[in-house]
Formats: C-alpha cells, sequence, structure tokens
C-alpha cells in the first residue's frame, strides 16, 4: 500500500512539474438535498448484557438546503491545446437546511451546514470556441469534513462525518480567464460521527477566475 501511495505521488509530482500552472479562485452557490442516517448504539442491561440491540436506519432526517463553496487552487493542461489536464483545490462551505424527522413526530431542525474540503478534477475541454474560449467537462473527487449544527442549543441535532464525494459537471471557459461550471456531487463514502452520517446532493453552479 505504501509503494503505491508513493508511486501516485511520483506520478503526481512529475505530471505537476510537467503541466503549466494557473491559480485560480471560485465561488460555487447551490441547492443541497439533505439525508442524515442514524446509527443507535444498543441498550446494556446487568453485566452489560445487550438488552436491545444496535440498529442503523437509513435517510431518519431528510431536508432541503442551499450552500455556499468559496475555493482556491491550481489547474494544469498536458497539451498545446489545453485539451486535457487535472485540477486541485481546497474549498470551504457555509450554508443552512432544515432537516426533519422521518421516523418519529415531524421535529424540526433549522441548522448551518459546515465543510472543509480537497478535491481533485480531470478536466477535458473539448470544444474550443476560439483560442480562448472552450467547452468541456470534468469528473472528480472530493474530501474532507462536514457536517449541520443545529440553532435549537437546548436540544441540539449535531450530523457530521468525514466523507468522499464523486464529483462531474460541465464547464465553459471564456477569454482565459473565466470558467463557469455546473456540478453535480454524490456521496459515496462516510465515516460516523456522533453516530449520525450526514449525505447531501448537492448541485451547484460556480465561477471561477483563473489568473
Amino acid at each position: 500500500m505504501k509503494r503505491i501511495v508513493l508511486l501516485a505521488f511520483m506520478m503526481l509530482t512529475s505530471a505537476n512539474t510537467l503541466a503549466q500552472a494557473k491559480f485560480f479562485l471560485g465561488i460555487d452557490a447551490g441547492s443541497s438535498i439533505d439525508r442524515v442516517d442514524v446509527e443507535v448504539e444498543p441498550t446494556l442491561g446487568y453485566m452489560d448484557v445487550v438488552v436491545k440491540p444496535g440498529s442503523f436506519t437509513e435517510n431518519a432526517y431528510r431536508g432541503n438546503g442551499y450552500l455556499f463553496n468559496f475555493n482556491l487552487g491550481t489547474e494544469h493542461h498536458f497539451d498545446r491545446n489545453n485539451y486535457v489536464g487535472f485540477r486541485w483545490f481546497l474549498g470551504l462551505g457555509y450554508g443552512r437546511t432544515t432537516l426533519i424527522n422521518q421516523i418519529y413526530t415531524p421535529i424540526q431542525y433549522p441548522s448551518n451546514i459546515i465543510e472543509a474540503k480537497l478535491g481533485l478534477d480531470l478536466l477535458l475541454d473539448v470544444i474550443k470556441f476560439d483560442t480562448h474560449s472552450t467547452l468541456g467537462f470534468f469528473g472528480g473527487v472530493e474530501g474532507g469534513v462536514e457536517g449541520t449544527i443545529s440553532d435549537d442549543t437546548s436540544n441540539t441535532f449535531p450530523t457530521g462525518n468525514i466523507y468522499i464525494l464523486s464529483r462531474a459537471g460541465l464547464s465553459i471557459l471564456l477569454a482565459e480567464h473565466h470558467r463557469i461550471e455546473f456540478v453535480a456531487k454524490i456521496p459515496v463514502y462516510g465515516i460516523i460521527i456522533n453516530n449520525n452520517i450526514y449525505k447531501p446532493l448537492q448541485f451547484m453552479l460556480g465561477y471561477k477566475f483563473i489568473f
């Protein structure tokens, strides 16, 4: 495993030196379709005997919200025409949602959405309008920490997880410096924090200025 990680790092480092790096700053805004899975721990009785086994409830809470992301990174192309490349980015996200209990009484939890992430995309600019404008696609992954924090401090409902999302979208590059994008994000993996897994589906429109 260590050899594989080392090889991947060496390949990425080599690619980075060969490809021209362009720094960018960006912002994304869009909707978040929120779902929360809940893990219930087993109930223990005398001498730690299990009285009630643990359970796992999918989509115990649902909600809809909005989200803003701020990101920065660099993009790199390997060919002269800038058709194929990759980019990496760091991002912070903030938004709002209202999670609703789907199992018992429909209690609502207005909440803040918090994200911190690292991502990697493959860039395919397949159609050139002119020397500095293209239409293309991208896809990749992002991972980090995300969760929600309830407004109700007397009955808080925090959720959170270390997560991996898959990303795919459409990109338009205008006048070499302006990249407009639509991206869809789907959760593929999460590690439980506080017995909850937060699983948002996100659909966002973004803008990046490339220096």
